[in-house]
């Protein structure tokens, strides 16, 4: 077994073929397939879905992976061959990344200027690594595995911003010696509805406060001179290595040309506090929780919602992703309505609402409604007051039902013609649902909080 390894979430016209080419390569090779492909006996399992919630059950499922001192996981239309990715891994043990990405080619598909290829420097210390090839230490990657599943739709659009946030914008480092070509065009380039979809990724994310840098702040020459950015030539190297940009990037040259060096950002105590809170409800004892991820149904989808599938938009109601945002979002209609299928009759002894923080006006009379087969309705509470109520700041509407409720569906319906649009509905009683995984995920979490609280100080 080698030190590194490179995890190809591939389909069909994956490239990574070509990556064993050109070389002798001193990294493992494990395939994560989203459709049927032909393995050439490399090791690996199919998982359906996007890049990023394909990735999060393959990394959970196996702990493999906890042997590499680095893992790489590239899209797999990159062009590289064996011995740039041998360079790749040598250079991010050589300036102890713990996150990392290979420069792209002059000529590739790409988003961020900072992600192309700079001729005046091997490494730079980067506020950014971009998810199309992101390269962890093993020690990062437990940490930012929970994280994963921040991506409803799987796409991992902003994942990018939050993992730098998280290491303090450090240890972060651009390989502009071992470039990789980008051969296909990037999310909304490619797919209208791909970009939309990562639109609605990207607002959780945002929702957590995260800032969006996306500069290097120093650098080591060819000749082994480290520049940063407090050093007056930084600046002026950087602009000359993107000399080519204004040929082949036009669009990036103003960028270039208006370049000037900086530190990184300062983490914001409110944003670790809003991702600590995102994590905890994502990862709290779900013992007596009985809605989580049970099928939803919403009365209605709007062009608001993150979903025009109803049964998609109705599951971000129950997914765990709490940031004060919205989960779901339905048309203006009489008495919109989202409900939960628990699977199975229930005690329900409580209901918990965890409102959209930035419009709590626009919820504030509602009532809940039980069923056994979800056909007749039972009222068991009424919200008839004008108080507002909160969620991810501590104060959600908790409803304690005084006696236990046999119930298999639980509905949460706004009263008149309004909108409803709530960031979560969590259904607590009895029998209990599904176990919160335990392991090395449950290992993460601790490991993530334990984290957090260092970068704090």
């Amino acid at each position: 077994m080698q030190r590194n390894l490179i995890i190809a979430r591939c389909g069909a016209q994956s490239l990574h073929p070509e990556w064993r080419k050109g070389g002798a390569p001193d990294w493992d090779l494990v395939l994560c397939p989203f459709q049927p492909i032909e393995m050439q006996g490399l090791p690996g399992q199919m998982v359906v879905g996007h890049k990023w919630d394909g990735l999060y059950r393959f990394l959970t499922e196996w702990d493999g992976w906890q042997q590499y001192d680095y893992i790489c996981l590239p899209d797999d239309d990159l062009f590289a061959t064996a011995e740039t990715w041998n360079r790749f891994f040598a250079a991010c043990g050589q300036y102890k990344a713990k996150l990392a990405a290979p420069a792209l080619t002059p000529g590739s598909f790409c988003s961020h200027l900072s992600t192309l290829q700079n001729k005046n420097f091997v490494a730079r210390a980067s506020t950014f690594a971009e998810i199309m090839a992101p390269c962890m230490h093993r020690d990062f990657l437990q940490q930012v595995l929970p994280t994963l599943r921040f991506s409803r739709a799987g796409t991992g659009f902003g994942l990018d911003l939050l993992w730098p946030m998280m290491l303090g914008w450090r240890d972060i480092w651009i390989m502009d010696a071992t470039p990789v070509e980008h051969t296909r065009p990037v999310g909304q380039q490619r797919s209208s509805a791909l970009g939309e979809m990562s639109e609605y990724d990207f607002r959780f994310i945002a929702g957590l406060g995260v800032v969006g840098a996306t500069w290097p702040y120093g650098g080591y020459t060819p000749q082994g001179t480290y520049l940063d950015y407090q050093d007056k030539r930084f600046a002026e190297v950087y602009r000359q290595g993107y000399a080519y940009v204004q040929q082949q990037y036009p669009q990036y040259w103003a960028e270039v040309c208006a370049f000037q060096a900086s530190a990184p950002p300062q983490v914001s105590a409110q944003a670790l506090r809003k991702l600590e809170h995102a994590l905890f409800h994502l990862n709290k004892d779900t013992g007596t929780l009985l809605s989580r991820h049970r099928p939803a149904r919403v009365s209605s989808v709007s062009q608001w919602s993150w979903s025009q599938d109803a049964v998609r938009e109705a599951s971000g109601g129950n997914d765990g992703l709490i940031n004060g945002g919205y989960g779901f979002h339905t048309d203006f209609e009489d008495n919109p309505w989202w409900q939960v299928d628990l699977g199975q009759m229930c005690a329900v002894h409580e209901v918990v609402l965890y409102n959209r923080l930035d419009q709590k006006e626009c919820c504030v009379q509602l009532n809940i409604l039980v069923s056994e087969a979800g056909t007749y309705w039972q009222t068991v509470f009424a919200k008839q007051d004008e108080a507002f109520f909160g969620g991810a700041d501590s104060e959600p509407l908790q409803v304690m039902l005084p006696t236990p409720v046999m119930a298999r569906f639980v509905r949460v319906q706004a009263v008149g013609h309004t909108v409803l649009h709530l960031d979560q509905v969590e259904v607590m009683g009895s029998p209990a649902g599904a176990a919160a995984q335990k392991g090395v995920f449950q290992k993460a979490i601790y490991k993530t909080a334990r984290f957090l609280n260092a970068l704090r100080g």
